[in-house]
Protein backbone atom coordinates (compact mmCIF):
# COMPACT_ATOMS: atom_id res chain seq x y z
CA UNK A 1 0.00 0.00 0.00
CA UNK A 2 1.76 3.30 -0.95
CA UNK A 3 0.92 5.74 1.58
CA UNK A 4 1.74 9.61 1.28
CA UNK A 5 4.94 9.26 2.73
CA UNK A 6 6.05 6.71 0.02
CA UNK A 7 4.61 9.32 -2.55
CA UNK A 8 6.77 12.05 -1.42
CA UNK A 9 9.83 10.57 -1.23
CA UNK A 10 8.92 9.47 -5.40
CA UNK A 11 7.95 12.96 -5.71
CA UNK A 12 11.34 14.23 -4.52
CA UNK A 13 12.57 11.86 -6.85
CA UNK A 14 11.24 12.86 -9.90
CA UNK A 15 11.84 16.58 -8.84
CA UNK A 16 15.72 15.82 -8.48
CA UNK A 17 15.23 17.29 -5.01
CA UNK A 18 15.96 14.08 -2.20
CA UNK A 19 16.92 16.26 0.47
CA UNK A 20 13.98 19.05 0.53
CA UNK A 21 16.53 21.92 0.01
CA UNK A 22 14.03 23.25 -3.69
CA UNK A 23 10.37 22.11 -2.70
CA UNK A 24 9.14 22.19 1.17
CA UNK A 25 6.80 19.60 2.46
CA UNK A 26 4.54 22.37 2.93
CA UNK A 27 4.09 22.57 -1.15
CA UNK A 28 4.53 19.20 -2.36
CA UNK A 29 1.54 18.27 0.35
CA UNK A 30 -0.40 21.19 -1.07
CA UNK A 31 0.60 19.59 -5.02
CA UNK A 32 -0.62 16.16 -3.88
CA UNK A 33 -3.84 17.54 -2.56
CA UNK A 34 -4.74 19.39 -5.90
CA UNK A 35 -3.22 16.19 -8.07
CA UNK A 36 -5.78 13.71 -6.10
CA UNK A 37 -8.55 16.15 -6.14
CA UNK A 38 -8.33 16.79 -9.84
CA UNK A 39 -7.94 12.73 -10.03
CA UNK A 40 -11.04 12.03 -7.66
CA UNK A 41 -13.19 14.27 -9.68
CA UNK A 42 -12.21 12.61 -12.81
CA UNK A 43 -13.07 9.19 -11.42
CA UNK A 44 -16.52 9.85 -10.60
CA UNK A 45 -15.79 11.24 -7.08
CA UNK A 46 -14.96 8.19 -5.10
CA UNK A 47 -13.87 9.53 -2.45
CA UNK A 48 -10.25 8.17 -2.80
CA UNK A 49 -7.59 8.50 -0.21
CA UNK A 50 -4.39 8.25 0.06
CA UNK A 51 -3.14 7.28 3.98
CA UNK A 52 -1.18 10.64 5.54
CA UNK A 53 -2.81 13.09 3.26
CA UNK A 54 -5.82 14.96 4.28
CA UNK A 55 -5.66 12.90 7.39
CA UNK A 56 -6.53 9.86 5.82
CA UNK A 57 -5.78 6.51 8.00
CA UNK A 58 -5.40 3.84 4.45
CA UNK A 59 -5.41 4.29 0.80
CA UNK A 60 -7.97 3.70 -1.40
CA UNK A 61 -6.44 5.21 -4.33
CA UNK A 62 -5.51 2.46 -6.71
CA UNK A 63 -2.33 1.77 -8.03
CA UNK A 64 -2.68 2.47 -11.46
CA UNK A 65 -3.89 6.12 -10.23
CA UNK A 66 -1.22 6.67 -7.86
CA UNK A 67 0.99 7.14 -10.71
CA UNK A 68 -0.97 9.64 -12.41
CA UNK A 69 -1.04 11.11 -8.73
CA UNK A 70 2.27 11.21 -8.86
CA UNK A 71 3.12 13.01 -12.12
CA UNK A 72 -0.07 15.58 -11.72
CA UNK A 73 1.77 16.34 -7.92
CA UNK A 74 4.97 17.06 -9.76
CA UNK A 75 3.40 19.32 -12.38
CA UNK A 76 1.68 20.82 -9.28
CA UNK A 77 4.88 21.38 -7.44
CA UNK A 78 6.86 22.61 -10.51
CA UNK A 79 3.86 25.56 -11.16
CA UNK A 80 3.67 26.64 -7.71
CA UNK A 81 7.74 27.01 -7.13
CA UNK A 82 7.67 28.90 -10.51
CA UNK A 83 5.21 30.94 -9.52
CA UNK A 84 7.13 31.78 -6.45
CA UNK A 85 10.42 32.26 -8.17
CA UNK A 86 8.40 34.48 -10.65
CA UNK A 87 7.59 37.26 -7.50
CA UNK A 88 11.30 37.28 -6.85
CA UNK A 89 14.66 38.90 -8.93
CA UNK A 90 16.61 36.27 -10.16
CA UNK A 91 19.10 36.86 -12.83
CA UNK A 92 18.97 33.15 -14.66
CA UNK A 93 15.65 34.01 -15.95
CA UNK A 94 15.94 31.19 -18.26
CA UNK A 95 15.11 28.60 -15.40
CA UNK A 96 11.77 29.85 -14.22
CA UNK A 97 10.91 29.41 -18.37
CA UNK A 98 12.44 25.93 -18.06
CA UNK A 99 10.62 25.41 -15.49
CA UNK A 100 7.38 26.38 -16.16
CA UNK A 101 7.74 24.62 -19.42
CA UNK A 102 8.62 21.19 -17.78
CA UNK A 103 5.14 21.89 -15.68
CA UNK A 104 3.34 22.47 -18.95
CA UNK A 105 4.32 19.22 -20.36
CA UNK A 106 3.74 17.58 -16.78
CA UNK A 107 0.03 18.99 -17.18
CA UNK A 108 -0.91 17.94 -20.69
CA UNK A 109 0.08 14.59 -19.56
CA UNK A 110 -1.72 14.39 -16.48
CA UNK A 111 -4.75 15.85 -18.03
CA UNK A 112 -4.47 13.22 -20.57
CA UNK A 113 -4.53 10.91 -17.88
CA UNK A 114 -7.55 12.39 -16.06
CA UNK A 115 -9.44 11.94 -19.38
CA UNK A 116 -8.51 8.21 -19.84
CA UNK A 117 -9.69 7.82 -15.95
CA UNK A 118 -12.75 9.61 -16.43
CA UNK A 119 -13.92 7.51 -19.56
CA UNK A 120 -13.10 4.41 -18.34
CA UNK A 121 -15.29 4.89 -14.78
CA UNK A 122 -17.99 6.44 -16.98
CA UNK A 123 -17.98 3.03 -19.16
CA UNK A 124 -17.85 0.96 -16.16
CA UNK A 125 -20.29 3.00 -13.73
CA UNK A 126 -23.13 0.87 -12.49
CA UNK A 127 -25.57 4.36 -12.72
CA UNK A 128 -25.92 6.58 -15.68
CA UNK A 129 -24.09 9.38 -15.84
CA UNK A 130 -26.89 11.86 -15.53
CA UNK A 131 -30.19 12.03 -13.79
CA UNK A 132 -32.16 9.01 -12.71
CA UNK A 133 -35.13 10.12 -14.88
CA UNK A 134 -32.61 10.90 -17.83
CA UNK A 135 -32.73 12.99 -20.70
CA UNK A 136 -35.35 12.07 -23.38
CA UNK A 137 -34.03 12.17 -27.14
CA UNK A 138 -36.93 13.00 -29.02
CA UNK A 139 -36.14 16.56 -29.58
CA UNK A 140 -34.91 19.72 -28.26
CA UNK A 141 -38.08 20.79 -26.97
CA UNK A 142 -38.12 18.13 -24.13
CA UNK A 143 -34.40 18.86 -23.06
CA UNK A 144 -33.91 20.44 -19.41
CA UNK A 145 -33.75 24.34 -19.54
CA UNK A 146 -30.41 24.86 -17.94
CA UNK A 147 -27.68 22.58 -19.29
Amino acid sequence: MTTWTDLRQRLRALLSDPNGVLFSDALLEEAARRALAALDAAGGGLGWTLAGLNGAVETSLPAPEQEICLAGAGAAAVTLRALARAERFDLNESIGGELAGWAERQQAQFDAALERVRSRCLQSATLPPYGSAGWPLDGPANCPEEI
